[in-house]
């Protein structure tokens, strides 16, 4: 059963704050970047109350699953790649991901996505955010598109299915806004 899309609430920051602290804590290696992404990382926007996790690993780098366990989140070996979006990288290695989740009484309370730097799906994640924190219009239009897909699709796959398209305009938009505004991706 999908999980529906909840007001913003001023809590998802300081959750994501908590999963960065479990993850160095548990002995997170200098070398990964730890980002919120997703719609809960953008303020005033309608989202899944599911935490959104990015770890950004140095290039040929592999994931600690020890540290990513005592952090308290499960891997999830069946995913092992975002969607290609068309029109941009066709090297399967650009989608190449692993993911773990977090759960609390059988309910999902944070995605941990790690992908390697440099690649395209890693860039993606946090231009989008950084587009849709800039950009009222573009967050306000896809609130809307959220909240019209989410009661008429009752599995996440139909959710993702009604969403996809519109993510995938949203992506040449936020390229748009990073060409005219000289975004380039955070240093870390």
């Amino acid at each position: 059963m999908l999980t529906p899309p909840e007001p913003y609430s001023d809590d998802w920051p300081l959750r994501f704050a908590h999963y960065r602290a479990s993850l160095l804590e548990a002995g997170a290696p200098a070398g990964w970047h730890i980002a919120h992404i997703g719609s809960t990382a953008v303020p005033g926007l309608l989202a899944k109350p599911i935490i959104d996790i990015q770890i950004t690993l140095p290039p040929a780098s592999v994931p600690d699953w020890d540290v990513i366990r005592r952090a308290g989140f499960d891997p999830v070996p069946d995913i092992t790649s975002d969607d290609p979006v068309p029109g941009w990288s066709s090297d399967a290695a650009d989608w190449a991901k692993s993911y773990a989740r977090r759960t609390r009484d059988g309910t999902r309370t944070a995605h941990l996505h790690i992908r390697h730097a440099g690649r395209a799906n890693q860039r993606i994640a946090l231009l989008v955010r950084d587009h849709l924190r800039a950009d009222p219009q573009s967050a306000r239009l896809y609130a809307q598109m959220k909240h019209a897909a989410a009661p008429r699709s009752y599995d996440g796959r139909a959710y993702g299915d009604l969403k996809d398209p519109f993510v995938r305009l949203l992506i040449l938009r936020a390229e748009d806004w990073a060409r005219a505004t000289g975004w380039t991706l955070p240093s870390h």
